[in-house]
């Protein structure tokens, strides 16, 4: 049985340790940033799902977001944030992410999601 690849890309060492514990029965691979997520996207296409950060230095989630779909119109992606302003977390599923989770999360919120939307997307 081939394990389901998700990226994980968030600027916290700690937030990415946290899910990828959580996320123990996927491969799970992380990014610090929007810029090593693009690579590590043109690298590994076959990356299922992505969860990605919308706070970050540098590339912010959004541009990120919006260059993954670019490159990849059907890319597969969950936001993660612990703050949104102006609905920014709304306007990111309209740009076309999958779904939105609120840090800090269980570990069984993460995994119900994530199991959604490979669900959702299969």
């Amino acid at each position: 049985m081939m394990l389901i690849k998700i990226l994980v890309v968030d600027d916290s060492a700690s937030d990415r340790l946290i899910i990828t514990n959580m996320l123990k029965d996927y491969a799970v691979q992380t990014a610090r940033d929007g810029m090593e997520a693009l690579r590590m996207l043109q690298e590994h296409a076959d990356i299922q799902l992505m969860i990605l950060d919308l706070n970050m230095p540098g590339m912010s989630g959004r541009t990120c977001l919006q260059e993954l779909l670019r490159m990849d119109p059907d890319a597969k992606v969950l936001i993660a944030s612990g703050y949104t302003v102006d609905n920014q977390a709304e306007k990111m599923i309209r740009a076309g992410a999958l779904g939105f989770i609120a840090k800090p999360y269980q570990i069984s919120d993460l995994v119900a999601k994530v199991g959604e939307l490979l669900d959702r997307s299969a």
